[in-house]
């Protein structure tokens, strides 16, 4: 593997895909330790009601799934690209209804799995398993991106990793073992990524990096991937061609004028910030060496992975929903660093009290700081629902509430089955009735709810 030096580590070697000294029971034990992480910090979210923009996702899910909507769905240039959430979210619908705690139970399920996957990247000799299970742990709690996983409108992020994790996998079984099937695998899995977020068109990049960590040459690399380059070059050709009517190039969300390096640099350094900023710190000083081409690996994987999203216009850094897939770069740095603390066998102590006090950051930041959040941004949407379940029928004046009448509309008719009961005037007392979500003039202090 010329000019990326060696990536594995010491301790655990790795043969054939399979760690020696590292049980199965064990393996099992680091993804299920990791799965119980993620739920518990996950856990508190489960309660929240939906969303405006879930209800929407659901609206639009039975749209195209409907009977003559794959046709439909086909022609849409914005949601084709996010095809396989359309589905996932009907089924989910179909399967439990209204229920918001199975949606977020859903996304925490799909995490759960995700997590799985990433712990499986230690089947890669040039990873290894126990580098892996330090990276499962991390990246199983990592606040940066918790909306994917609590917000189901974001669920496209939770899928395109999905896919994306799986063709990575049978790229890498492919390169050791050599198998035909597992390059055909690759290459059908990459097409679902394709289709579950644009943001799958960084799927044949890193199977290139990959390759040339695995000592594959460049060459090589580009005569096996041509394929999936293709793939992907006709589905980014679509969407361009497309443009006129694609939603996110009309209403000025992307832009390939904006200043798309500032953004990703900016959000990649904020992916980082906290605690975690130690464990990489600890990487690129004491593992650079050793563990350079991991480290370049973990740094073009959190480049790619942010770079589709950097050319955002509303706002100079990327959200945390598209953190998602580059969480396992900066997982694999912090796993890095991991290791070269507890080589330091003075510091293992603390190590392990910076391993709890990560922890600890990740779960007060998600518990203390973002759910009250979200708490708060489905309260105004929750609190007509309510109000709509016991009203006499009459229409409804909406005063101080924080979304478009649209979202009113569509929780009154998906929710409880009573369409359109929205007034956009002002009736008067005697012909509507007035829902008022606090907080403006407009409301007394017994209607502000």
């Amino acid at each position: 593997m010329t000019g990326l030096g060696n990536i594995t580590p010491a301790l655990p070697v790795v043969n054939g895909g399979r760690a020696l000294g590292v049980p199965a029971r064990f393996s099992l034990g680091v993804a299920a330790a990791a799965v119980a992480l993620a739920c518990l910090a996950y856990l508190p979210f489960v309660s929240l009601p939906f969303l405006p923009e879930d209800l929407l996702q659901v609206e639009l899910a039975e749209k195209f799934t409907a009977s003559g909507g794959g046709a439909e769905l086909a022609a849409d240039p914005l949601y084709r690209s996010r095809a396989t959430s359309m589905f996932f979210t009907h089924w989910l619908w179909m399967a439990f209804g209204p229920s918001p705690a199975a949606f977020n139970i859903a996304g925490i399920l799909l995490h759960c799995l995700n997590i799985v996957l990433v712990y499986l990247l230690g089947s890669w000799t040039r990873i290894g398993w126990w580098v892996a299970g330090f990276a499962t742990l991390s990246f199983a709690v990592l606040e940066r991106h918790h909306e994917a996983v609590v917000w189901f409108a974001a669920c496209a992020e939770l899928l395109v990793f999905t896919f994306c994790l799986l063709t990575i996998l049978a790229w890498i079984r492919w390169l050791q073992e050599e198998r035909r099937l597992w390059w055909w695998a690759s290459l059908a899995l990459s097409g679902l990524a394709l289709f579950s977020k644009e943001s799958g068109v960084v799927i044949a990049p890193l199977c290139a990096a990959v390759a040339l960590v695995h000592g594959v040459r460049w060459n090589l690399t580009a005569l096996r991937l041509a394929p999936h380059a293709l793939l992907t070059a006709v589905y980014v050709w679509g969407i361009f061609t497309a443009s006129s009517g694609h939603y996110h190039f009309q209403d000025g969300t992307f832009s390939l004028g904006a200043p798309f390096l500032s953004t990703m640099l900016g959000s990649a350094w904020r992916g980082v910030l906290g605690p975690h900023l130690l464990l990489v710190a600890a990487a690129l000083v004491w593992g650079w060496r050793r563990w350079r081409g991991l480290l370049i690996l973990a740094g073009v994987w959190i480049a790619l992975a942010l770079l589709p999203y950097s050319f955002l216009t509303y706002m100079p850094r990327i959200p945390s929903r598209h953190h998602y897939l580059s969480s396992v770069g900066v997982a694999l740095l912090m796993a890095t660093g991991m290791w070269a603390v507890l080589e330091r066998v003075r510091w293992r102590i603390a190590a392990g009290a910076l391993a709890l006090g990560i922890l600890g950051f990740n779960l007060t930041y998600l518990w203390v700081y973002k759910h009250p959040q979200f708490v708060q941004r489905a309260a105004a949407l929750q609190g007509f629902v309510d109000f709509m379940k016991n009203h006499d029928g009459r229409p409804v004046e909406l005063a101080c509430f924080p979304h478009d009448a649209t979202e009113a509309r569509r929780s009154s008719a998906m929710l409880l089955g009573k369409p359109d009961p929205i007034s956009l005037a002002a009736l008067g007392p005697a012909a509507a009735s007035r829902y008022c979500a606090g907080g403006c003039d407009l409301c007394s202090p017994k209607e502000s709810r």
